[in-house]
C-alpha cells in the first residue's frame, strides 16, 4: 500500500528548499531537498520567455469559435497537470529522517506558523489567475492567456502543499 505523506513544513536556507512530510500512520518524518540554485538557466529561460511574448504581442484568439474554446480549456488542463507533476517530481526523492516525538511536534508547529501564508498566497494567486483570465476573455490577447496559464500552474503547485490532511493535523494538535 502506498503511504500517504502530508507536507507539514517548508523552509529555505541558502537557496536550498527543504520540505518535511509526515506519515500520519507511523508518525515518521521524511525530508526532500530541492536546490534552487542555477541562475544561468533562469536568465536564459527569462530571455526566451521575453522573446516569445514579444513575438506574440499582437496575436489575438477569437473565443467565438468552439474549437478555440476547447483549445483554451485543454491548455488549462495541461497547465494544472504540469503543476501536479512538478510538485510530485520535486518531492519524489525523499528520505526518512530519524526523529523524536518532540521533533515531530516542532515541525508541525513550524508548519502551522507558515500555513496562513501559504493559504493567503494561494488565494492571491487564484485572484491573479482570475484577473488574467478575464483580461484574456475581454481582449482575446494571447499574452493574457499565457500569463493566466503560468499563474494557474503556480497556483496548482502551491495547492498541492495544502491537502485537507494538513489542516486536520494542525486542528488536532492545537
Amino acid at each position: 500500500m502506498k503511504q500517504k505523506l502530508i507536507p507539514i513544513h517548508r523552509e529555505i536556507k541558502n537557496k536550498i528548499e527543504f520540505t518535511f512530510f509526515l506519515n500520519n500512520q507511523s508518525q515518521r518524518i521524511y525530508k526532500t531537498v530541492k536546490d534552487n540554485g542555477n541562475d544561468f538557466k533562469f536568465w536564459i529561460a527569462w530571455a526566451l520567455v521575453l522573446a516569445f511574448l514579444r513575438g506574440i504581442k499582437f496575436l489575438h484568439l477569437s473565443m467565438g469559435n468552439p474549437i478555440n474554446v476547447l483549445i483554451v480549456m485543454f491548455l488549462f488542463i495541461i497547465s494544472g497537470a504540469l503543476g501536479v507533476y512538478k510538485y510530485k517530481e520535486t518531492h519524489k526523492d525523499r528520505r526518512e529522517i530519524f526523529n523524536t516525538q518532540d521533533m515531530v511536534e516542532e515541525y508541525i508547529e513550524k508548519g502551522k506558523n507558515t500555513l496562513k501564508g501559504d493559504v493567503i498566497t494561494s488565494g492571491v494567486l487564484f485572484l491573479i489567475f482570475i484577473a488574467f483570465t478575464v483580461l484574456f476573455l475581454i481582449y482575446q490577447w494571447l499574452t493574457w492567456l499565457f500569463f493566466a496559464l503560468f499563474i494557474f500552474f503556480l497556483f496548482i503547485v502551491l495547492v498541492c502543499y495544502l491537502p485537507p490532511e494538513r489542516f486536520k493535523i494542525y486542528k488536532r494538535r492545537s
